[in-house]
């Protein structure tokens, strides 16, 4: 998001659009423990600035949309629209790839084992959360006895 206002500040006039795959687009990841652990309210308190918030700002945001392929020749991406199953072709004059990460899932955890869960983005941390308050009695963190 930092890269795509810093676009716009410099060409009012350009069309900067953003593909997200998800539906969050700018967060603090940093908080998603304390919010498992009560420090902090909920996942919207670390929100640093919504979809509607950038596209006041003039810039598109395309949420549920994964960039599956680039075609440098002839300056187009192709665009997978989750929701519908739709592939999309679209056009760009200047192209910033931000392509993130993928968490590290070790061995013993590349199973679907119930209870077991990687926290990197907000939908993570809402899985953790819901099983968490599925669990009886209390639920201990850190080390310790």
């Amino acid at each position: 998001m930092t890269a795509a206002s810093r676009a716009r500040r410099q060409d009012p006039d350009a069309q900067v659009v953003v593909f997200e795959r998800g539906e969050w687009i700018s967060y603090g990841a940093c908080g998603l423990p304390y919010v498992l652990g009560g420090a902090v309210k909920d996942f919207d308190a670390l929100v640093a600035r919504t979809p509607a918030q950038m596209r006041a700002r003039g810039v598109g945001i395309r949420l549920g949309h994964e960039v599956t392929g680039i075609d440098a020749t002839a300056a187009t991406v192709t665009v997978h629209e989750r929701a519908s199953g739709r592939t999309l072709t679209e056009p760009y004059d200047r192209l910033l790839l931000a392509t993130g990460v993928a968490a590290l899932r070790p061995d013993w955890a590349q199973s679907d084992l119930s209870g077991v869960h990687l926290l990197r983005e907000i939908p993570d941390g809402q899985a953790i959360e819901a099983t968490l308050k599925g669990l009886a009695g209390p639920v201990w963190w850190g080390r310790g006895t």
